[in-house]
């Protein structure tokens, strides 16, 4: 008994079909066509006993149990180009952005230069964000190179910039007019203006991680979206025990500071 379908059933059969058509076109090893014709044999005998015409539904089910039509086929005589083409084109949605991500981010970035890396993140979280299960080894390959550049940015500059605080502690103190400009341990460039530096430079890194740790802590959420996928494990605790770390450095140099400018 020949099934009868639906249009959406029978497009959805047909684009499924046409998928692993296109993927043995380059094989060597088997006839295209055959495995396309025993595949809609099969479709067809599964779904004959149910009710006609046959849903997109019914259809679906059918298709799912056979797998995706990357799992049917064996990919293993493609190129790479074509496997990447195909995925572009055929592929779920989350590996088509992944690709692109990539392609953007080499591409896009010899062009067009920062505005590349900007959409190749873009690509990269829309791909997180469409994918339904963990990401498989090979798409991290695609997609996290361009989250990484742009994270360690936002980090680097995030993190770092109240360290200018020291720069200006050091253009102070050689000031003519500065109290310690003349005195030993502070004259010019001596261990007494350095240990300022770095001491003022603590201080300016260490009120803003704080800040930034109760944020994290208050709100993990915030973090775990921001810096997703390298985030979720997110508790704040890593970053509190390096902003004591930073305190304690701090009071250090500043006591040691002190105690120069004390004995001059």
């Amino acid at each position: 008994m020949t099934a009868e379908y639906s249009e959406s059933a029978k497009s959805r059969i047909e684009d499924y079909l046409n998928a692993v058509r296109d993927r043995l076109k380059t094989s060597e090893s088997v006839d295209a066509q055959e495995v396309v014709d025993d595949l809609r044999g099969h479709i067809e005998r599964e779904l004959s006993g149910v009710g006609q015409p046959v849903s997109e539904a019914d259809a679906a089910k059918v298709l799912d149990r056979l797998g995706p039509p990357e799992q049917v086929v064996d990919e293993g005589d493609m190129s790479w180009w074509r496997k990447m083409i195909l995925r572009l084109r055929k592929g779920p949605e989350d590996w088509r952005l992944a690709y692109l991500s990539l392609g953007v981010l080499v591409v896009g970035t010899l062009l067009t230069g920062p505005f590349g890396i900007i959409a190749s993140f873009l690509l990269s979280r829309a791909a997180l964000s469409v994918a339904k299960e963990p990401e498989p080894p090979a798409k991290k390959w695609l997609i996290y190179p361009s989250l990484i550049v742009v994270y360690a940015f936002i980090i680097f500059v995030g993190l770092l910039w109240p360290a200018a605080l020291g720069g200006l502690v050091g253009e102070l103190n050689h000031g003519h007019g500065s109290l310690l400009y003349k005195d030993p341990f502070f004259d010019n460039d001596g261990l007494g203006t350095v240990l300022a530096v770095l001491a003022g430079g603590g201080v300016g890194l260490s009120v803003w991680w704080s800040l930034l740790w109760v944020l994290g802590r208050s709100r993990p959420a915030i973090v775990r979206v921001v810096f997703r996928p390298f985030a979720e494990h997110w508790t704040g605790r890593v970053f509190g025990k390096v902003v004591l770390s930073g305190w304690g450095l701090t009071v250090i140099l500043a006591a040691v500071a002190t105690l120069l400018w004390v004995k001059t």
